[in-house]
């Protein structure tokens, strides 16, 4: 059985790489060893699992059979290994995340370091502003979301409050003067939202906020808008999370005052069982947990 394990365990390596230099550093192992592993693996199946394609390996017909086995076998392994083992396990492969900008730029800085550092066969790739279509078509292993409606083939893993708050420089403030009210913006200058995402605010904001601004700029990246206030081109409403982290602006309206909105952490139920899509769940989750305060601003 650990044999049989063994040759998996370089199997997977090898299909998720598709190098066999990367596959052999994953393993820390030398490619040679790679190779016999899957040698040995092709020769007690009685089959080809790979083509040689010109910049690395492909999958065959059969391959792509037995991926789906022996990931089911390593999750398995992994469970057992997390209710019964103390010592650190280790997984690999790519694991796909949709999530706002502002959260994935968060996350790159406060979760991945540690995270990549301790499982270096793992690979996270981050797609911000995917919509809900994209989820229906399985391009997403996880995803955080405001949508409250998702697809069927997701989980629904947790939910966490996001706060927004309305932040200007002091330098505009100095110029244009204060709104007494997120209701109440005459005279004042509005960073806005484009038509693609102004969804993405609290209800009170969206019904009553900023009126009788003039908008001078909208973008649906928090980050633009975010820079843009910080030159004091106008007041602009940001996420707690990334507005409160500003040295150059101030919260005019919190997120205790404007109100919060929910973000769904989901998972697809077709790698959900999978080691290290469980890994990246579990501990996205935990990071989240220990900044609700933050997040809720």
């Amino acid at each position: 059985m650990q044999e049989n394990w063994e040759h998996l365990r370089y199997f997977l390596a090898l299909a998720r790489s598709g190098n066999l230099a990367v596959a052999a550093r994953q393993l820390g192992k030398a490619p040679a060893t790679v190779w016999r592993h899957l040698e040995s693996l092709e020769g007690d199946l009685g089959t080809r699992l790979f083509d040689q394609r010109r910049g690395g390996y492909r999958l065959s017909e059969k391959g792509q059979l037995l991926l789906r086995q022996a990931e089911a076998v390593e999750s398995e392994i992994f469970a057992a290994h997390q209710s019964v083992a103390q010592r650190h396990v280790q997984v690999a492969g790519e694991v796909r995340l949709t999530a706002p900008e502002f959260l994935a730029v968060w996350l790159a800085e406060t979760l991945l370091p540690d995270l990549l550092s301790r499982h270096r066969g793992l690979a996270v790739e981050i797609v911000t502003a995917m919509p809900a279509a994209g989820l229906s078509r399985r391009e997403s292993d996880l995803a955080l979301r405001f949508d409250p409606v998702i697809a069927k083939d997701f989980a629904n893993e947790a939910s966490f409050d996001i706060g927004f708050g309305v932040y200007a420089a002091a330098a505009y403030e100095e110029r244009y003067g204060r709104a007494e009210t997120p209701e109440r913006f005459a005279g004042q200058r509005l960073i806005g939202f484009d038509d693609t995402s102004g969804h993405v605010a609290p209800q009170r904001w969206l019904s009553r906020g900023a009126r009788e601004a003039e908008v001078v700029l909208r973008s649906n990246s928090a980050a633009l808008r975010k820079a843009a206030a910080e030159r004091g081109l106008g007041v602009t409403l940001l996420p707690s999370l990334m507005g409160d982290a500003s040295a150059q602006l101030e919260a005019w309206f919190p997120g205790s005052q404007l109100g919060r909105l929910p973000l769904h952490v989901l998972t697809a139920e077709r790698v959900r069982q999978y080691p290290r899509v469980r890994l990246v769940r579990d501990r996205l989750l935990a990071h989240l947990d220990r900044h609700r305060a933050a997040l809720a601003g």
